[in-house]
């Protein structure tokens, strides 16, 4: 399987990162099967951090490896997303070592916002779903333990 992740330098060999931002699947290697949405992440991390330049780093992991490694995959923005995303970005992350690979659609702009208002109390949990099950979320590929990272081989970077 292809993956795509999108930065602002080459990333020849991925590493997990001690990271303080809340991110929807918790710490991990975020990539993506959809190249537009690395693309569009890698001009918008170089934008942002003001150094770099925007890259498309592109690997091979080796699918074989899910018959083993313990995944957690929701296949759409339902209540179980929904409250695994939220734990996520509202505290510790709670899952720190139970999943090797996490795989779902990611929070764009416009759902960060729905899960916003929700986490605030604005939306209900059934309104809240009701608004993100029409969106056509791309997936993100979380690959959270060094083990995991051992099935993806680098192939290209390629400068946007």
């Amino acid at each position: 399987m292809i993956l795509y992740h999108g930065s602002n330098v080459r990333v020849e060999k991925p590493r997990l990162l001690e990271n303080q931002r809340r991110l929807d699947f918790g710490k991990g290697f975020y990539t993506t099967l959809d190249i537009k949405q690395a693309t569009q992440w890698a001009i918008r991390i170089a934008r942002i951090k003001s150094t770099g330049k925007p890259y498309l780093n592109v690997y091979d992991f080796d699918n074989k490896a899910l018959d083993f490694l313990n995944l957690i995959k929701f296949d759409k923005a339902d209540e179980q997303w929904l409250d695994f995303v939220v734990m996520n970005r509202t505290k510790q992350e709670l899952v720190k070592d139970k999943y090797d690979v996490i795989w779902g659609p990611v929070a764009d702009d416009q759902t960060v916002q729905t899960i916003s208002f929700y986490i605030n109390g604005d939306l209900s949990k059934k309104a809240t779903i009701e608004m993100l099950l029409p969106q056509k979320l791309s997936d993100q590929f979380v690959l959270k333990t060094e083990k995991t990272i051992s099935y993806l081989s680098f192939k290209e970077a390629v400068l946007l």
